[in-house]
């Protein structure tokens, strides 16, 4: 990643107001919030240019799709999907600003085909396996960064998707999260 890379995420952190995402109204913090420098940390991998339509896998409290809405200016899109339906209400009011965000409320196993193909796919939901769509609706050369659970210890993956629909690992970080699942899972009530 360049400077100029750099300097535009670390933008895109100072514009976002985090606790406007990860707070509730009565000052508590959204549980489906990742730890900033997690989110900081996937989004470099990510490498999101202007321009770059992506595809998130779990919208949770909004904050890394405002995020992927500045890096990838007007010009790119984010389509992001979340199985919360409560949580997607509160998140869709908070992300109106950003003409370039779609939302879905569905099951992410299946992407998001109406928009697909995508230049960038990005998980915040772990699985054992990449999901046949995630990698079918990226275009080639595209990057998808995905948590894997199982093996060894949890891991976060970045992958190129070649032509020939192959992902060549292409390096990856420490994490874990939540897994992915067809209706919402709230293992902290």
């Amino acid at each position: 990643m360049t400077k100029r890379e750099v300097d535009r995420l670390s933008k895109a952190l100072e514009v976002v107001d985090r606790d406007a995402f990860c707070v509730d109204d009565r000052g508590d913090r959204i549980p489906q919030t990742s730890a900033e420098h997690i989110v900081a940390d996937m989004l470099r991998l990510v490498d999101a240019q202007p321009g770059n339509h992506v595809l998130e896998i779990g919208t949770g409290s909004g904050y890394s799709t405002a995020l992927l809405a500045e890096l990838v200016e007007i010009d790119g899109s984010v389509c992001s999907v979340d199985v919360d339906p409560e949580l997607a209400d509160r998140t869709s009011r908070l992300l109106a600003p950003y003409s370039h965000v779609h939302l879905l409320t569905a099951d992410g196993s299946g992407g998001w085909l109406q928009y697909a193909p995508y230049d960038r796919v990005v998980a915040w939901c772990s699985v054992t396996h990449i999901p046949e769509a995630w990698s079918r609706q990226t275009r080639p050369d595209g990057i998808l960064v995905i948590p894997l659970r199982g093996g060894a210890r949890p891991r976060i993956v970045r992958y190129i998707r070649h032509a020939d629909g192959h992902l060549e690992h292409d390096g990856e970080i420490e994490g874990a999260f939540i897994p992915l699942t067809a209706s919402p899972f709230h293992p902290w009530e």
